[in-house]
């Protein structure tokens, strides 16, 4: 007897569907794959183990979903995998080579998946054998002409060579990662899964753009866009249309490139996909700073880098940074150029980035040139090198031997100089030959063709429809020529009915007007209990927050500048004395408004619990203890909760002078006098929030001593942020700390009126795009 799959693929499905009469609505998919486990009363065998293996499967795929249960997805994907080596074992006498085949796939699977989590967490050499021990089952079982077997086996297949595939690019192993995207543009074609296809497709075009073969990435691009367009998601067409600019970017036509990334961003914004709403600023950063529009570069760069942070994309802000650090190299801020390449550099290393790391390591060389840093710079261009020669990159490796160039002709050495230039030269001659510009042009016209082809045939349909419309119209028009006298006679009694119907009109349009007054009534009664609901909880935010008079009491001098873009904060500040020490705090809470308000009154209590009940003293502590309270208070829902808040906690020692401070992505900044000036030194926070975050570590402790007259700042992202003056820019963290400096011999009261002063009328007409508060004492 044939052993039927389709059992096999149901049977979990008729189970849930069994279960689902049984069980309360409220119980989640994970529950219900519980309840089908302890509920299974087949018998001990092949159908049972099956059976178990899929429901571990669907348990550790949904477990991968949330960054604090990867432990329990590891778990039953190795479950997954046991089971499956046990039955092939247990039941090999009793198996056909069918049920041996699809033990084998369900075994690849648990593989696959269990290589994906690794993959995500950047475990490269463990996913990597994950991958390739289910690459090694499921290529010759996709190849048995096994129905059930086979459409499951190319599925995964399909799947398994996409992640590893990519793994290997993001590293650089071009040559690699294109077998196994070629393997998938063969599997997709045999399957029709379009969709699949063009992702292939259009990373085989990307690894083929960075090592400068521009006419096979064209080719595969375009055959990428019209799978893509086929598969009508409107993610992966935008995706296309990005990779498309960035070739169009390579090859200096920066008006075509910036058409084609508007293209993608309108798509990527009418499904709100931030991540690639993120990409899109980038790029265009990159198109607008080629054409010399360097402040317009650098606010799509900042946009960039601020939703890379948001989504914790290391490699989108890698590349962020890296981009806006050339614009400061281009406006000779090289200083604030090496502080960005140098976090990049940072993120990149860490992660193995190779593709990313040649990019930033030349832009750095070139920056230790500027700085006079010449030692830093050869190593930085020979490491670039290095790893293009690893990736077979002639892109790359031209980029390397002009900055080889470069160095050598300032070191003079001129022998090297000129051999590094004549290498730029050949290589660049053969990126940008004409031939390539002609293939851009002939392959897009190619594509405007099929397009066109496919527009015509339905324009034909549609004239033919339009023709066949006209003659209806035709006679109908004779028919009521015919009619047209009953007709006259008709409208004679029809305006009698019409001015009765007219008169019935007015009298039900009387009633009507009453009724929409009255809902009118109901609305302002309903908007002004709202408004009243958001009055009352502005009284219990500010009930919370620390009165004028008590920190003054405690400071002698100091002030609050506290100004919520909405009625209530997700900003607040925080005051507290213990012992011989005053503790101060602003912290900025996901959100503002009322979501904002809420989460303020719990980060607020849980500081006050930490400090007063559980007598935790030292900041960084303060805000471990903090971080583990708001994750607990946050998870009580059993929903994932991302947020939290950024905050910067000092404690000061009324005696001493003694500071320690900690903070959470918010740093402190502190002006003193000295023999040459004013001085303003900045201590950077911990670039970690407080909630749940996936690299988290213990927060860090300063400790400073200072002088009487020195003066702290505590702050929010709120003033800097602020949009305003002629052009409608930021007004920066730069721009703040000048404007601190000049005010620093006021009053404190004075300073917070002047910083007023300032922010209302740096804003002008634009609107308040965030809460803003700035806590100042001077000692």
């Amino acid at each position: 007897m044939r052993f039927n799959f389709g059992l096999i693929f149901i049977l979990p499905v008729i189970l849930f569907g069994l279960n689902t009469q049984v069980r309360c609505q409220e119980r989640t998919r994970i529950d219900s794959l519980f309840s089908v486990v302890e509920s299974l009363s087949m018998k001990e065998g092949f159908l049972r183990d099956t059976t178990l293996i899929s429901i571990y499967l669907e348990l550790g795929k949904e477990f991968s979903g949330d960054n604090t249960n990867l432990d329990s997805a590891l778990y039953y994907f190795d479950n997954a995998i046991g089971l499956s080596s046990e039955s092939i074992k247990k039941w090999k006498a009793k198996l056909t080579e069918e049920k041996k085949l699809y033990l084998k796939i369900i075994k690849a699977e648990g593989y696959s998946e269990k290589g994906k989590l690794f993959y995500n967490a950047k475990m490269f050499r463990e996913s990597d054998s994950l991958g390739l021990l289910a690459i090694d089952i499921l290529k010759p079982a996709s190849s048995q002409n096994i129905k059930g077997v086979q459409k499951r086996a190319y599925k995964t297949y399909t799947i398994t060579l996409l992640w590893v595939g990519t793994s290997l690019a993001i590293r650089g192993q071009y040559e690699k990662a294109l077998e196994y995207f070629k393997e998938a543009d063969k599997i997709t074609k045999i399957t029709g899964d379009i969709y699949n296809r063009s992702k292939a497709l259009s990373t085989i075009a990307v690894i083929y753009k960075n090592q400068g073969e521009y006419k096979k990435a064209l080719d595969y691009n375009f055959e990428a866009l019209l799978m893509a367009k086929e598969s009508k998601d409107p993610d992966q067409i935008a995706l296309v249309y990005s990779n498309i600019g960035i070739l169009y970017k390579n090859l200096e036509d920066y008006d075509k490139a910036i058409d084609y990334y508007k293209k993608s961003l309108t798509l990527y914004e009418q499904t709100n996909n931030k991540k690639h709403i993120g990409r899109m600023f980038n790029n265009m950063g990159v198109a607008l700073k080629n054409q010399k529009k360097y402040d317009e570069a650098l606010i799509y760069y900042e946009d960039a880098i601020k939703i890379a942070k948001e989504l914790n994309r290391e490699g989108d802000l890698i590349g962020a940074y890296t981009n806006a650090a050339n614009i400061l190299y281009t406006q000779k801020k090289y200083d604030e150029a090496k502080e960005y390449l140098l976090e990049a550099a940072e993120i990149g290393e860490k992660n193995d980035s190779k593709t990313s790391l040649v990019n930033v390591y030349s832009s750095l060389g070139l920056t230790y040139l500027k700085l006079g840093q010449k030692k830093k710079s050869l190593s930085l261009f020979q490491k670039m090198m290095q790893y293009a020669e690893e990736m077979k990159s002639d892109k790359f490796k031209a980029e390397a031997h002009e900055n080889l160039y470069e160095y050598y002709s300032q070191v003079n050495d001129y022998k090297e100089a000129l051999y590094h230039y004549k290498e730029f030269i050949k290589l660049k001659d053969e990126l940008n030959d004409s031939e390539t510009q002609k293939a851009a042009i002939e392959k897009e016209t190619e594509y405007k063709y099929q397009m066109k082809k496919i527009a015509d045939s339905v324009a034909f349909a549609e004239q033919n429809r339009m023709n066949e419309q006209l003659v209806k119209e035709k006679e109908k028009q004779l028919k009521a020529t015919k009619n047209q006298q009953i007709m006259l006679g008709v409208v004679a009694v029809l305006i009698l009915v019409f001015a009765f119907f007219m008169y019935n009109r007015f009298k039900v349009t009387q009633k009507q007007h009453n009724i929409i007054d009255k809902q009118k009534q109901i609305v302002e009664h309903k908007n002004k209990e709202i408004s009243d609901s958001i009055d009352y909880a502005k009284r219990i935010q500010d009930a919370i927050l620390p009165s004028r008079h008590s920190l003054t009491e405690n400071l002698k001098n100091g002030f609050v500048l506290f100004k919520p873009k909405d009625v209530v904060s997700g900003d607040f500040y925080w005051s507290e004395s213990f012992g011989d020490k005053t503790y101060l705090a602003v912290a900025d809470c996901t959100g503002h408004g009322v979501p904002g308000a809420m989460l303020s009154v719990i980060c607020s209590n849980a500081l006050s619990m930490v400090l007063l009940e559980e007598k935790v003293k030292e900041p960084g502590k303060i805000l471990d203890h903090t971080r583990e309270i708001i994750i607990q208070k946050l998870k009580k829902s059993g929903e994932f909760v991302n947020d939290g808040m950024d905050i910067s906690l000092c404690a000061i020692d009324k005696h001493t002078h003694e500071i320690k401070w900690a903070g959470a992505n918010n740093g402190i900044w502190i002006i003193q006098n000295t023999f040459s000036g004013k001085e303003l030194k900045e201590i950077k926070p911990d670039k970690q929030p407080i909630g749940i975050y996936d690299r988290a570590q213990d927060f860090t402790t300063h400790s400073l001593t200072l002088n009487p007259g020195d003066s702290i700042y505590l702050f929010s992202d709120g003033f800097a942020d602020q949009f305003g003056g002629k052009s409608g820019k930021k007004y920066k963290s730069r721009a703040l700390k000048k404007f601190l400096l000049s005010v620093f011999h006021y009053s404190m009261d004075e300073q917070k009126e002047l910083l007023e002063k300032e922010f209302e009328s740096w804003k002008g007409d634009h609107d308040q795009v965030d809460d803003v508060c700035i806590l100042g004492v001077k000692l």
